[in-house]
């Protein structure tokens, strides 16, 4: 299985623009025992109050069972629990917890929608990727900042993200290279399951539980993928709205300018920025010419 796997992820990584037309029948029995394997037991568990445990006391049975649902199409994922946390701003932080074996067929669409993305994503996005986190992202913000001329850093996050992304442009960024009907019928199925909150069922008109295996690669196609289009389509409208001295103008009253048009993509919360505002400035290093200014005027005032 994992053969086959690198094998998507190399086609994915050197042709423009694939197209996988048959990727359903991955999800089998071998990596469903593996995804089985790799899932954590001590997790909370979902609406079905089924442990890990308690799934692999008639583990083969189980596993046939949800092959032979999968093959008919008649699998159904569970409305997951929606249960807060709270955040280091006092706020509270909604999470969704799936049925143990919506978790297993969770990762196995996981496994898939990574070897076909993880090759294609850009080298300065650090969140919920395997290998990469929170550190490598300072790690390279502290050799950019050392080793660049820096004059502003934004840090910017988008608020819920996870409950907002539309569903609609979620499938048609996986139907960019996935061409299986099936695979994206399953996604669909994991979107509109809904979520129980305080007993009650609610439905998702749009977003992706956070908390739920899937939603962080989805998560990253979204944001990989609309991203572009968002910086070209404002770029285009100053073209032709403004001329380049209001460009200008406009530029230096935000706090977006980073050396020369290069501009640095940063998350200190694990998710990459995918909008440019709300903001706030945090730091500002002066250049040489402001030191030089500024001293000038200290030696004036000290004379």
């Amino acid at each position: 299985m994992e053969t086959k796997l690198e094998r998507i992820a190399e086609i994915s990584a050197h042709s423009p623009r694939p197209e996988f037309t048959s990727l359903y029948h991955l999800i089998n029995k071998e990596m469903l025992l593996q995804c089985h394997k790799e899932l954590d037991g001590s997790k909370a568990v979902g609406i079905d109050e089924i442990t890990k445990k308690e799934y692999e006391r008639n583990l083969e049975q189980n596993i046939d069972d949800l092959v032979e649902r999968l093959k008919r199409k008649s699998y159904k994922p569970q409305p997951s629990i929606r249960v807060y946390i709270p955040k280091s701003n006092g706020k509270l932080r909604p999470l969704g917890i799936a049925c143990y074996e919506d978790k297993m067929v969770q990762l196995a669409l996981k496994k898939i929608l990574e070897a076909i993305y993880e090759p294609r994503f850009l080298n300065c996005m650090y969140g919920f990727r395997p290998n990469r986190g929170c550190h490598d992202a300072i790690k390279e913000l502290y050799k950019r900042l050392n080793n660049t001329k820096i004059c502003y850093i934004v840090d910017a996050d988008i608020k819920g993200f996870f409950d907002h992304m539309k569903h609609e442009w979620i499938i048609k960024f996986l139907y960019l290279y996935i061409k299986d009907p099936n695979i994206i019928g399953l996604v669909k199925k994991y979107l509109k399951v809904g979520v129980i909150d305080g007993g009650e069922l609610m439905m998702n008109e749009e977003g992706s539980a956070q908390g739920n295996i899937i939603s962080p690669i989805l998560a990253n196609i979204y944001m990989r993928s609309i991203c572009p289009f968002w910086i070209l389509r404002k770029r285009s409208g100053q073209r032709r709205s403004q001329s380049w001295k209001q460009r200008k103008r406009n530029c230096r009253k935000k706090t977006l300018l980073f050396k020369k048009s290069m501009k640095i993509c940063m998350n200190s919360c694990c998710r990459l920025m995918m909008r440019f505002v709300p903001y706030r400035k945090i730091c500002r290093s002066p250049s040489r010419n402001q030191r030089k200014r500024r001293n000038r005027r200290t030696n004036t005032r000290s004379a």
